[in-house]
């Protein structure tokens, strides 16, 4: 969404591509780690807590960080939680076979 700025008619198709794959970084990387997460769930939930964390810290030593910040930073560290928990809590068991047996 907000890599839309980048459509100028001044500009020829070169620039704007790479202008609107530089604006995308940060989701293709999301995408990165959301593709981990799927496979093994307490690896990309670190990775996408410690790269909120980090990203949070890259803002505050700028001087740009800003409460609403807070609010779209702590969404995406909360999931990264989740991810970590749900394979902790319910990741290392196995299913129960309840067949009675024969």
């Amino acid at each position: 969404m907000f890599s839309l700025d980048v459509f100028e008619e001044e500009q020829g198709f070169w620039n704007i591509l790479v202008a609107f794959l530089m604006h995308n970084i940060p989701v293709f990387v999301m995408i990165f780690i959301l593709i981990i997460a799927w496979k093994w769930e307490h690896i990309g939930g670190m990775l996408l807590m410690v790269g909120i964390l980090g990203f949070t810290t890259f803002l505050i030593a700028r001087g740009r960080f800003m409460y609403g910040t807070l609010i779209m930073m702590g969404i995406p560290f909360l999931i990264g939680t989740i991810f970590v928990v749900n394979h902790y809590l319910l990741g290392n068991k196995k299913p129960v076979n309840n067949t009675p047996p024969s």
